[in-house]
């Protein structure tokens, strides 16, 4: 991977966690809606690392 692409793999990476660290807080207090919001975000953020790290690109 070329320097460009690692860091921006490592951003979406990091990003994924945060918005799974906070669905998770979320939880806790209740607002599930609003939890599932951010673990469709988590996902997305984290399939999208993965075919930029496999095949080089996202959609």
């Amino acid at each position: 991977m070329v320097a460009l692409s690692i860091r921006l793999y490592n951003e979406m990476v990091e990003r994924a966690k945060h918005f799974y660290r906070i669905s998770d807080s979320d939880t806790s207090a209740g607002r599930y809606d609003i939890a599932l919001f951010h673990l469709e975000q988590a996902v997305q953020l984290a399939l999208k690392a993965y075919l930029l790290k496999t095949i080089g690109d996202f959609p």
